[in-house]
């Protein structure tokens, strides 16, 4: 379901970044909006009344697109860098950090729920960058059940459902709870197989 989920993502996200590419919107531009959306979102529902932040939720979705497309347009236009590698990787915690203040200063989750999820998106995203350090021109792109773009659109879903039907919004947080620490535990034991063949291949040269 989540692979079609992102298929049907990506064809929309494509095309979009490919127009925002040809009108001379660059990366770090649409990553830097990304960020700043995300911020104003927490900051939103500290400062307006309960009565709009139904209606703030759709920051989180517009991050989340942001986010998606400024990989697609440094692709495009070859302005792929390690800098802005480094600030992709950056912003993007702090705006998992800003999603969960903003699901906690709204008691759609709780504190320990919070916690969770926030420390299982950090794990994800700490396994894929000592892996990639750790291998030259290793990736664990696609690797997990709920990657980023995942988890953003399902934080949005069940933000909004809250508003709608508490009971199933807190069904749909337990459910990404659950994908998030499976895909954890995904990314940690493919790493865990990749490094021991990789130590295994070294042992036999060695021996040679």
């Amino acid at each position: 379901m989540l692979t079609r989920l992102r298929e049907s993502f990506n064809r929309i996200i494509v095309p979009l970044a490919s127009f925002l590419a040809k009108i001379g919107i660059r990366a770090n531009t649409v990553t830097t909006l990304a960020l700043v959306t995300a911020l104003i979102y927490p900051i939103s529902i500290l400062v307006l009344p309960p009565t709009y932040h139904i209606h703030l939720t759709l920051l989180i979705l517009i991050s989340g697109i942001l986010d998606s497309i400024d990989g697609v347009i440094a692709r495009i236009t070859s302005e792929e860098s390690k800098l802005g590698a480094f600030l992709d990787s950056t912003m993007d915690r702090v705006s998992d950090i800003a999603y969960m203040f903003g699901l906690l200063i709204s008691r759609i989750a709780t504190p320990i729920e919070a916690l969770l999820l926030l420390s299982g998106s950090m794990l994800i995203s700490y396994i894929r960058a000592k892996y990639e350090s750790l291998t030259s021109g290793g990736s664990l792109e696609g690797v997990g059940i709920c990657e980023r773009a995942e988890r953003t659109l399902l934080i949005f879903i069940i933000a909004l459902v809250y508003y709608l039907n508490y009971i199933l919004s807190k069904v749909l947080l337990c459910l990404l709870l659950v994908l998030v620490w499976i895909t954890v535990a995904q990314r940690f034991l493919f790493v865990l197989e990749k490094l021991r063949k990789f130590s295994s291949k070294l042992e036999i040269k060695s021996r040679e």
